[in-house]
């Protein structure tokens, strides 16, 4: 989730994108929160342009926050 970074890894530690992920691949994700100058409403806008071209027009949902949510589940 911009700006926060979530990185993709095989078991190996040698990084994976989305599109080369197959079914029954074993992957880690880490999730690194971004500098606090990059956690802004302001600063989210610079993101949203590109955001808006993929598709995401929802709101910047902090990586703590997120993950919260996913404990709750």
């Amino acid at each position: 989730m911009v700006p926060d970074m979530i990185c993709c890894l095989r078991e190996d530690g040698q990084p994976v994108t989305n599109v080369d992920v197959r079914e029954g691949m074993k992957v880690v994700f880490l999730g690194m929160k971004a500098p606090v100058e990059w956690r802004t409403p302001q600063a989210a806008q610079v993101f949203a342009p590109v955001l808006e071209k993929i598709g995401y027009l929802g709101p910047y949902v902090p990586i703590e926050k997120l993950l919260a949510i996913s404990d709750k589940n």
